[in-house]
């Protein structure tokens, strides 16, 4: 089934990433708000966000959401996870490799929507046959439309019928 999870006040993580055995969602999910807690912090990550956003008109944040989207889907390649292990990076980790999988991407987004004051959290599900979660997305709150958007660059412009499929 779709499982959320909010981005909070958690520890500081230790490493760039985290490589281990599939874990459950709960726990990558887990490892993933942390990472993206511990990039708001980060001076230069925040600055690369005001960047991206910088020519957009003040206060049209939903278009700031759709701008990071749309930089990440252009700028950052979809990779696949080592065989066998889970492995979970940090969002300034994803930018420098310049790659990541659906965990990454969710990560950087939310980073990056969170460190200029839009709540995220992760949601993640499973598609047909296959009845633990395989997939994992950001969904952030737009303040202008009261709702929570799927912000998922893995599908492209195929997010509505991928995502149509998550039981």
């Amino acid at each position: 089934g779709l499982a959320r999870y909010g981005i909070g006040v958690l520890q500081q993580p230790t490493r760039p990433y985290t490589l281990q055995p599939p874990p459950t969602p709960e726990r990558t999910m887990v490892a993933m708000a942390q990472f993206a807690v511990s990039a708001q912090k980060d001076v230069a990550f925040r600055d690369k966000v005001t960047t991206l956003v910088q020519k957009i008109s003040p206060r049209d944040y939903t278009s700031e959401l759709y701008a990071i989207l749309n930089w990440v889907r252009l700028n950052v390649r979809y990779v696949r996870d080592p065989v066998q292990f889970e492995r979970v990076q940090t969002p300034q980790v994803t930018l420098s490799q310049g790659s990541g999988d659906c965990d990454d991407l969710a990560c950087l987004i939310a980073a990056m929507t969170t460190c200029i004051g839009h709540p995220s959290r992760f949601a993640a599900g499973a598609f047909a046959n296959n009845p633990h979660p395989s997939h994992v997305w950001d969904e952030t709150f737009d303040s202008v439309t009261k709702c929570w958007l799927v912000l998922d660059p893995v599908p492209g412009k195929r997010a509505a019928e991928m995502l149509g499929r998550v039981t």
